[in-house]
């Protein structure tokens, strides 16, 4: 079991290392159901575009846009780009990839900023614009530069415009991140490190409600002082106040080889945060770098491998 669990968690070093500097999906999402081909707008030469965003997709910052290769020839796609208005710039990426002659898949892109209102608010909603896909590349022997409308059947473009301003809503009205500060303790045989989130006031006017902490599969991520009742905020942030410190702890939530193999973010924790004027927003909440190797530490020895 300790041998398995070790090598897990080198797999799980190795998928974050990963993940970390490539956005491109080693095995596309191309097997996954879509549109079929007739509801797919396409452009003068034949060529089509659809997006989806899976759950994975979400975890790893990416969406995934589906060309439909309806022109003469095979299409080579050496370099893509995603625009709309909406986003603060166009997401771009070089996959390098052959679409043979009638044939589709599915090409990852990172997701970028979404373009808010100054200030941002949690009620922005995105424009009307169709978004474009450029593909740099050519079709059989013809190199050339295709543009395409994107059909977004689903509102891929729209879930991650209002999802990404509610968060910079937040982050306009409140700085969040950890403490550098953890200490280290081992409670009746289990690795605890106890730290702080601290919450400073930016902008905007009002209490700011600290509704939940949610860890990964590997940590767990909870207060150090329980709540007074099931429905009680974690902490609230008056409005007369600039600044608070949440004493919170860490600690191993799973050391099975599946779940330390498997996990994709295990640094990545979410805080639920209420604003005066709208629900909760869940909020990513990850350690830096130095940070990282203190809380790996508890991972290691939790874990005992």
């Amino acid at each position: 079991m300790r041998r398995a669990a070790r090598l897990a968690l080198v797999a799980l070093l190795v998928t974050t290392a990963a993940c970390a500097s490539d956005g491109r999906d080693a095995s596309p999402a191309g097997s996954a159901p879509g549109p079929t081909l007739p509801t797919v707008v396409r452009n003068a030469d034949g060529i089509g575009a659809s997006i989806q965003q899976w759950r994975e997709d979400e975890v790893k910052g990416v969406v995934q846009v589906k060309i439909w290769n309806g022109s003469s020839g095979d299409l080579r796609v050496d370099e893509l780009a995603l625009s709309w208005t909406g986003f603060e710039a166009p997401t771009t990426g070089a996959p390098a990839y052959v679409i043979g002659r009638r044939d589709r898949i599915d090409l990852p892109l990172p997701v970028v900023p979404a373009r808010c209102q100054a200030p941002p608010q949690l009620t922005d909603a995105p424009p009307a614009a169709v978004a474009e896909v450029t593909v740099t590349g050519a079709i059989g022997d013809e190199p050339g530069t295709f543009t395409i409308p994107v059909t977004d059947i689903e509102g891929v473009l729209e879930r991650i415009y209002r999802s990404d301003c509610r968060k910079q809503t937040v982050l306009w009205n409140a700085g969040i991140a950890f403490a550098d500060t953890w200490t280290r303790e081992d409670r009746d045989g289990r690795v605890v490190l106890a730290g702080e989130i601290v919450i400073d006031r930016r902008s905007g006017v009002g209490p700011i409600v600290i509704d939940d902490l949610r860890g990964s599969v590997l940590l767990t991520l909870t207060p150090a002082v329980t709540p007074a009742g099931d429905d009680a905020p974690i902490e609230v942030m008056a409005a007369d106040v600039d600044q608070i410190r949440i004493p919170i702890e860490l600690a191993n939530a799973r050391c099975d080889p599946h779940a330390l193999g498997e996990s994709k973010k295990p640094y990545v924790f979410q805080i639920k945060v209420v604003l005066p004027a709208g629900d909760a927003v869940d909020i990513t909440l990850e350690p830096t770098p130095t940070q990282q190797a203190v809380v790996y530490q508890v991972i290691r020895d939790g874990c005992g491998v």
